[in-house]
């Protein structure tokens, strides 16, 4: 759909439509292919051609947002997010669109009364846009008021029934309170309205994944993958499914590493318990066939976002049930290193010293 938009204004442009509200639009297009430097290029060529034009300023803003949340919140985005969005509000004072998004911008940055005035000026400014329900909706999720949450994202579902944006987060909501049933159907009601965004697929695949359905969750995530190759989360996700299928000994292994532990005879009881359940949990990934799938995928997932101990966590844990040891310690170690407040990676790293026949290292991490 947004390929198609972008072609379309490529051709208008080029036949001679170059005015601020096709390079706008264009904008608009790259933005919803995540083509953000082009997005940026394009609203700056809207802004050259009428300074005067707040939603360019909007849209600015916006993409520095988006820049900022791929690169872990990276120092001097911020002030420039902020900048263009204050600058859209000074041109135009009714410029909605700037209100929800700047009011997004503050609730990130943790300014809950500054983002609250600005849900509420988008509100006042166009009761029936639903867009600035749903933003506050977001923001009631974000502060734990889910009842108050919910009668916005419904008040936006009504003005605007065919939002694929607005019913993905409601069914986000349903997931967290668990009402799967509701949480399929809004995620499903997503996907039928934009077909081609790949987060609305990941969502419903993790929502599969929590209800042990593992083949619709591949599904999904394969259907992520091949929307957003450069979705590191679905890949590292993707992953895990290939390598762990098997839930209940891992249920029953997380129930044994949250036991108290009151003294050093029950440490090692415990430490025992933990090693037999580990033996266990390898023969079932042994069982499983397609481990170089999965490898690929966590090397895709590093790639991607080389700072996530998770990723590496999950890598080592499909090197462990590969009995390639060596390389699952490098994985355990990575994790630790990236997040020293693993507990798994510091276990599954204790279970290898222990089956390297280092028990004297095994100890000295479970004890």
């Amino acid at each position: 759909m947004y390929d198609q938009a972008v072609e379309d204004f490529n051709k208008a442009i080029e036949l001679g439509a170059s005015n601020e509200e096709t390079y706008y639009h264009r904008a608009t297009g790259f933005y919803r292919k995540n083509m953000f430097m082009e997005a940026l290029k394009d609203c700056e060529i809207c802004i050259q051609i009428n300074p005067k034009y707040s939603l360019a300023y909007m849209r600015i803003g916006q993409e520095y947002s988006l820049q900022l949340e791929c690169v872990k919140n990276a120092i001097g985005n911020k002030d420039e997010a902020l900048q263009y969005y204050n600058q859209a509000i000074q041109i135009d004072n009714k410029c909605i669109l700037a209100y929800c998004n700047r009011g997004n911008l503050y609730k990130n940055q943790g300014n809950k009364d500054q983002a609250l005035i600005d849900y509420n000026k988008a509100i006042e400014l166009d009761t029936q846009y639903a867009f600035a329900y749903m933003s506050r909706g977001i923001f009631l999720d974000k502060i734990g008021k889910q009842e108050e949450e919910l009668i916005y994202f419904n008040k936006a579902i009504e003005l605007d029934p065919y939002d694929a944006c607005i019913y993905n987060y409601p069914g986000l909501l349903f997931t967290k309170i668990g009402s799967i049933k509701q949480t399929l159907i809004d995620f499903n009601k997503t996907i039928e309205l934009d077909p081609n965004f790949s987060n609305f697929y990941f969502d419903r695949g993790n929502l599969y994944e929590d209800i042990d359905n593992v083949q619709q969750a591949l599904v999904d995530y394969d259907k992520a993958i091949e929307l957003n190759p450069n979705d590191s989360k679905a890949y590292n996700n993707r992953g895990v499914k290939i390598s762990i299928i098997k839930r209940p000994f891992i249920i029953q292994y997380r129930k044994h590493r949250h036991c108290t532990i009151t003294n050093q005879l029950n440490q090692i009881l415990m430490m025992l318990i933990l090693i037999i359940t580990e033996v266990i949990i390898g023969l079932l990934h042994l069982s499983l066939g397609n481990k170089d799938q999965a490898i690929i995928d966590h090397d895709i997932a590093n790639q991607l976002d080389p700072k996530d101990a998770i990723n590496y966590f999950n890598r080592g844990l499909c090197y462990r049930s590969m009995r390639k040891f060596d390389l699952a310690l490098k994985d355990y170690t990575k994790a630790i290193e990236l997040n020293s407040n693993d507990a798994k990676a510091q276990f599954k790293k204790g279970t290898l010293y222990k089956e390297y026949g280092q028990m004297f290292k095994c100890l000295i991490i479970f004890i």
